[in-house]
C-alpha cells in the first residue's frame, strides 16, 4: 500500500469522494468494515448502494454505516489486490467472497 492513500470521506457527504480508481470500505458503527470493494469510479460506486435493490443498489449497507473511507490506487490491477487483502484480512459481514 506505498502509493495507495487513505482518505476518510463521511457517508453524509459523499460529494467529498473522488472519481478516483481505488477501494472503498463502508465502516459500521463499532469502527468496523461492513462492505469493502473496488471500483473505477470510486464516488459513483458508492453513491449506487443508495439506490433500491432492485436496481442494483444495497441501502442496508448505507443504513449500517457511520461512514466510508478510501484508498486510491494507481491502476484496477492494484485495487483488485487491496480489495481482496482487506477483505481477507477484515472479513466485512456483507462481503462473502474471499473470506475463506
Amino acid at each position: 500500500m506505498d502509493d495507495a492513500r487513505v482518505e476518510k470521506t463521511y457517508s453524509t457527504s459523499p460529494d467529498q469522494i473522488n472519481h478516483d480508481i481505488g477501494v472503498y470500505i463502508f465502516w459500521g458503527w463499532d469502527d468496523k468494515p461492513i462492505r469493502i470493494g473496488k471500483a473505477v469510479k470510486v464516488r459513483n460506486r458508492v453513491l449506487s448502494y443508495r439506490k433500491p435493490i432492485t436496481q442494483g443498489g444495497l441501502p442496508v449497507v448505507i443504513e449500517q454505516s457511520q461512514y466510508v473511507s478510501y484508498i486510491r490506487t494507481k491502476d484496477k490491477r492494484k485495487a483488485s489486490d487491496l480489495e481482496i487483502a482487506l477483505i481477507r484480512k477484515y472479513r466485512p459481514k456483507f462481503n462473502k467472497q474471499y473470506n475463506d
